[in-house]
């Protein structure tokens, strides 16, 4: 007779139910860990961290029936996603699941902080290293806890931010999840049989930092009241990646595909296809729809899987797109991209605010479109987080 396995309880404190980028990296974070965790009898409970405090719900992280609720699983992972944030309000220990230090001290749940992204721009205002740093410095100091980036150079970014450097020494650096995404076969009207299909994947949030516009107090006033942005460097941008479309259109065999992930994305997807002629918007353009959360991701990326090419900005645009063997072609307007792609010793990527970034995507787009994704990366991936795991089966065991 098979002996039972034992339970393994997982807690994910995640975006569950929002951006289908979050939704692609937990799909693939809980596939890889049941992989992993095979001896065990792995039950996710899906705890969404938007209907928690400072988000948009009501519920509290530092109530006793929180704790209360986290001492009845076996292990808690906070994550994935760019959960250091330059966001202002995340005032105790700097992450949107943003505990008390004593709120701690009273979870006796062992804790991963997963995968997380240090998502602040370089020129972006920080206000919670104090806070980062005392949490980095409790993690040091407890067993049952492990903090990890992934590896989109927050680490980097991170360390350059903090004063006590060494507070960094034992926090791991390992792949997002969505390189794992698990999709379904779908039908995808967008695509068109028998044409090379090209998805277009611009990110429309935070334009000003990404476009490295003039960003000042009263830039800051024209947005907030009037909602009026810089956007000098977006609107030149914008041109080129019109110019490069009109000539990738140049063969008639091509079908583009505008893929926004979230709201903020159909702004500036907009933006770019007013600048397209009838001949393309007419005959050779599709709009993909916006999905939500997990099982969107399983629908959503399978597009991407099925598509030939993906010219793509936000970040999982590129990291399901390499996961899933399409070859992709990234478009750096945050410094977790241009991260991304220095640790997987890639690049095929360019800054969209390069002068020449027009001529380069142009270039890449030709030259990927005739080889293979390279699938020894992803070996190396998995490797990485399946030693991870290993860590953490050590740690349960403690």
């Amino acid at each position: 007779m098979e002996a039972r396995k034992k339970q393994l309880r997982v807690m994910q404190i995640a975006s569950h139910g929002t951006n289908v980028g979050d939704g692609a990296n937990i799909t693939g974070f809980q596939k890889v860990f049941k992989e992993d965790f095979s001896d065990y009898e792995v039950k996710f409970i899906n705890e969404e961290i938007m209907d928690y405090k400072p988000h948009i719900g009501e519920k509290d992280f530092n109530s006793e029936q929180f704790i209360s609720y986290a001492n009845s699983v076996d292990l808690i992972i906070i994550g994935g996603g760019g959960f250091f944030s330059a966001f202002k309000r995340f005032v105790n220990t700097a992450c949107h699941a943003d505990f008390t230090i004593d709120t701690l001290d009273k979870i006796y749940t062992p804790i991963v902080y997963y995968a997380l992204g240090y998502a602040v721009y370089y020129n972006q205002p920080y206000f919670n290293g104090n806070a980062l740093e005392m949490l980095l410095e409790y993690s040091r100091n407890r067993k049952n806890m492990m903090i990890s980036l992934r590896n989109d150079g927050s680490f980097k970014r991170m360390h350059e931010r903090i004063s006590d450097k060494s507070l960094m020494e034992n926090v791991d650096v390992i792949p997002d999840c969505g390189f794992y995404v698990p999709v379904s076969d779908y039908h995808h009207p967008e695509l068109e049989p028998n044409k090379t299909n090209i998805i277009i994947q611009l990110a429309g949030d935070k334009l000003e930092y990404r476009f490295k516009e003039q960003v000042n107090f009263l830039s800051r006033v024209k947005r907030k009241l009037f909602g009026i942005e810089n956007a000098r460097n977006q609107k030149i941008f914008l041109q080129r990646m019109a110019d490069v479309i009109v000539e990738l259109s140049k063969n008639k065999d091509v079908n583009f595909i505008v893929a926004p992930h979230i709201f903020h994305d159909l702004g500036i997807a907009y933006k770019l296809i007013s600048l397209l002629p009838l001949s393309v918007t007419r005959h050779q353009l599709n709009v993909s729809n916006i999905l939500r959360g997990c099982d969107g991701a399983r629908y959503f990326f399978d597009l991407y899987r099925k598509s030939d090419l993906v010219i793509g900005a936000r970040f999982h645009a590129n990291v399901c797109a390499i996961g899933l063997g399409t070859p992709v072609v990234g478009l750096v307007s945050h410094d977790q991209l241009d991260g991304l792609y220095d640790e997987l010793g890639l690049d095929t990527y360019c800054s969209v605010n390069d002068q020449m970034c027009g001529e380069q995507i142009t270039k890449l787009a030709n030259g990927l479109l005739s080889c293979a994704q390279n699938q020894e990366i992803l070996e190396k991936l998995r490797g990485k987080t399946k030693a991870f795991h290993g860590k953490i089966e050590k740690m349960l065991k403690v």
